[in-house]
């Protein structure tokens, strides 16, 4: 799996994470964006939602479990609001849109 592939998966199943979850954008950061990934590395997904929208735990794991079971790796499901000021800088700089 590379940074590609990710990328190629993620649009294709952007309109159902929209009418699914309600998700407004996904992006890929960390390693995989950045392209120095090793075979350990986890993929890391920056999304977000409206703010009157809660995703459930429910949901969040469906999500994961779906990414998890394509990707055949550990995801980090990261929703932006909940990135602190300093972070979210950080993630940004590495943060592939979808």
């Amino acid at each position: 799996m590379n940074k590609n592939e990710i990328i190629h998966y993620l649009q294709e199943r952007q309109p159902y994470f929209h009418n699914t979850f309600r998700i407004n954008f996904i992006g890929l950061f960390g390693s995989f964006s950045r392209g120095d990934e090793t075979k350990d590395s986890d993929i890391d997904i920056l999304y977000n939602i409206d703010k009157d929208i809660k995703l459930s735990l429910f949901k969040y794991l469906k999500i994961a479990s779906e990414l998890e079971g394509f990707f055949h790796k550990k995801v980090d499901l990261v929703r932006i609001d909940a990135l602190k000021p300093k972070i979210r800088e950080y993630v940004q700089r590495d943060l592939i849109y979808v």
